[in-house]
């Protein structure tokens, strides 16, 4: 190679370096905003992870409450990384907003080293990242692990790509530990794709080297080896009706269309995507031929429909945020689809690529369209977009402040949402995910209503656990109410139109 070709690839390796840095900053100023505009609308589950995060951070205490050990976190790994920041910031909610931030950086950083490799215009990236960044329906659930999986996913994404294998199998173990479900995910990528099979002792040592600590602490100490939440969510999944979760963005489309419209779309243009590339596969077309390294892309995409479909199955409950995993990696195979249809047109017509730009203008419009109902919704959210709590984040907020003096030290129960009470009351607020006597008396029926596969599993998972640890007495209780009471300090409680509006009291338990 002579000087001056050496000299220009230079200058073109480091422009594309320079260029991938300020796309990755682009991507965090609007993270950064993004999570200026909904700080003040966590929902409640988001305050149960600041809360196990607050204390662990500062405290050294795994549990949602003062003096109550508790293994109802469902994602370890994200409690992990805000606890550790809440150390630094001391701030649980700045914490939250750094690691937001970062998760999002992060995303466009695995992104853009795909459409690197792949040969891939690196807008693709930044069109995948904003898709993510905006989606209505994903910051509705601020402060739950969706942005951090997110992470994991895109840079598991580029492992694969580049057949890493070690660095596949470290990012297979955060992602369990992220949620042990989205372990579909790594199946799947290494199932499918064989230059990682080839290396398949690697990836399960750097697995294990990952993920095992943790799986055995929290099995030794904290009495199960995977979080509690799995068995209280299946208990609350076991009255659903057959196909409710499959059938729950068509409900959510009946009551906010919008919303239902901007966040699943770009789900369902990826699974355009996914049986065009399975067509073209199928017909040898040159668009997926000549790009091979496609094939993890597509088997992401792949990956979060079974993940759909798993949870469909299951009768999995319904939380919005349950849906964050197919909506995201059925976007990132949009986005790159979108890139790689865009740069074969542009070959085909020399430089005359329309269908390519009609196809990114589409997918442009619905980042707009994203952009503008978030900002539409409030400057600053007062809620999520999507709120299914039977109060408003400040109106809980007002209950926990105000309790705190009223029951000095004594235990409470729950009104049956916790989280954002206990956060701001700092008290003993207890339910079954903050009182471990409740979640054993939730095993023990679980295990009189199981066979003797699911009994024994069960037996394994909770095999040192102290099963004599009876539910707390409580002293008062957080009631809600459709009336206000005649006695007693009661705040108002905004829902949404199937709750209804009502009042939270404290009444003394007798």
């Amino acid at each position: 190679m002579s000087i001056a070709a050496s000299t220009r690839s230079a200058v073109s390796s480091s422009s594309r370096r320079h260029g991938s840095h300020l796309l990755v900053g682009v991507v965090g100023l609007g993270a950064t905003c993004m999570f200026l505009l909904i700080r003040t609308s966590i929902v409640d589950d988001a305050y149960i992870t600041l809360s196990y995060a607050r204390n662990f951070g500062l405290h050294l205490h795994w549990g949602l409450t003062p003096g109550h050990t508790a293994n109802t976190a469902t994602s370890p790994l994200n409690v992990l990384v805000q606890g550790l920041l809440t150390t630094v910031t001391r701030q649980p909610v700045v914490a939250l907003g750094v690691l937001f931030i970062l998760s999002h950086m992060t995303m466009a950083f695995g992104l853009l080293r795909v459409t690197r490799i792949l040969r891939l215009p690196a807008w693709s990236a930044l069109l995948g990242s904003a898709l993510v960044v905006f989606n209505p329906l994903l910051n509705s659930a601020v402060g739950l692990e969706i942005a951090l999986s997110g992470a994991v996913l895109a840079i598991l994404l580029m492992a694969t790509v580049e057949a890493r294998p070690v660095l596949f199998g470290a990012f297979a173990g955060l992602l369990v530990l992220t949620r042990v479900d989205l372990v579909i995910f790594a199946i799947v990528l290494f199932l499918g794709f064989s230059r990682l099979r080839h290396a398949w002792w690697k990836i399960v040592l750097a697995s294990i080297a990952v993920a095992l600590p943790w799986f055995t602490w929290s099995w030794v100490v904290l009495g199960s080896a995977v979080p509690d939440t799995l068995l209280i969510k299946a208990s609350l999944s076991a009255g659903n009706p057959d196909w409710a979760f499959a059938k729950g963005p068509f409900n959510m489309f009946r009551g906010f269309p919008a919303l239902a419209i901007l966040s699943f779309v770009p789900a369902v243009l990826g699974v355009v995507a996914l049986v065009c590339c399975f067509a073209a596969w199928f017909r040898n077309r040159t668009v997926v031929a000549s790009r091979p390294g496609f094939r993890p892309v597509v088997l992401l995409g792949l990956a979060g429909v079974l993940h759909y479909a798993m949870y469909s199955v299951l009768k999995a409950p319904l939380f919005h945020w349950y849906y964050s995993w197919t909506i995201i990696s059925l976007t990132y195979l949009l986005s790159l689809s979108v890139g790689l249809f865009a740069a074969h047109a542009h070959d085909l017509a020399k430089n005359r690529w329309l269908p390519g730009q009609v196809v990114v203008a589409i997918v442009a419009v619905l980042v707009v369209g994203q952009a503008g109902y978030d900002l539409h919704h409030g400057i600053p959210w007062k809620q999520a977009a999507y709120n299914g709590n039977a109060a408003l984040p400040a109106e809980y907020a007002a209950v926990g402040i105000g309790i705190r003096p009223l029951v000095g030290g004594h235990p409470v129960r729950s009104p049956g949402e916790v989280g954002t009470i206990a956060y701001f009351c700092e008290c003993e607020l207890l339910d079954e995910l903050s009182d471990r006597g409740i979640a054993v008396s939730i095993l023990k029926q679980q295990e009189q209503r199981s066979g003797a596969i699911t009994r024994a599993l069960l037996d394994l998972n909770f095999l040192f656990l102290d099963k004599n640890i009876e539910p707390t007495k409580v002293e008062y209780a957080v009631v809600y109410t459709k009336e206000p009471p005649a006695t007693g300090p009661y705040w108002p409680a905004t829902g949404p139109s199937w709750i209804g509006n009502g009042y939270d009291s404290l009444v003394p338990v007798k």
